[in-house]
């Protein structure tokens, strides 16, 4: 902790700096965070550029629907933070076990979001507002990452979206038809 001060003390240029945080190109920094030594909180930001060269490369999604994007190392989930409907990247190694199950207006009904944190079993849904009411098409599935919080979304061609994510997860990844609630 004491180098991120250094570094914040330093007076290095920032993008955006106040008195609560310091945006610089990698990190962001909040002023004060942790009680009650108010030491600062660095915290990495993604590299936008590498997914860029990707792109520019031609190194094309492995699945791709309006819910999800799959490469070779990350899952995208689209639309996932609220209010901002910004992304979320996750790391297919951070990948501990994968739920999944058809959408259905009465069993989803209290388990699921539209978009945000479901309270009941802390999962945070990203953006699908035709997920409480149920499809038959899609599904609704759960990425657990060790943390307390798990990462849930909709998919719409699931039987594409597990065989092509399985190859890339260990074996020991748990993939299971039901949703762990």
């Amino acid at each position: 902790m004491a180098d991120e001060s250094d570094e914040i003390a330093a007076g290095d240029n920032a993008l955006y700096e106040d008195k609560y945080c310091k945006l610089k190109h990698s990190y962001l920094c909040l002023k004060k965070y942790y009680c009650p030594t108010a030491q600062d909180k660095k915290i990495e930001l993604i590299d936008m550029a590498d997914e860029s060269d990707e792109i520019a490369a031609g190194d094309n999604a492995l699945y791709e629907d309006k819910y999800c994007k799959l490469k070779h190392s990350y899952l995208c989930l689209k639309k996932y933070y609220c209010p901002t409907a910004q992304d979320k990247k996750i790391e297919l190694s951070a990948i501990k076990a994968i739920y999944y199950k058809k959408q259905s207006l009465c069993a989803d009904l209290l388990t699921t979001r539209n978009w945000g944190i479901c309270a009941l079993n802390f999962v945070f849904w990203n953006f699908d507002l035709t997920r409480k009411i149920g499809s038959d098409e899609n599904y609704n599935v759960v990425i657990d990452t060790g943390s307390k919080i798990k990462k849930g979304f909709s998919v719409t061609d699931i039987e594409t979206f597990l065989k092509t994510i399985r190859p890339l997860l260990g074996p020991d990844i748990f993939i299971e038809n039901m949703l762990p609630f």
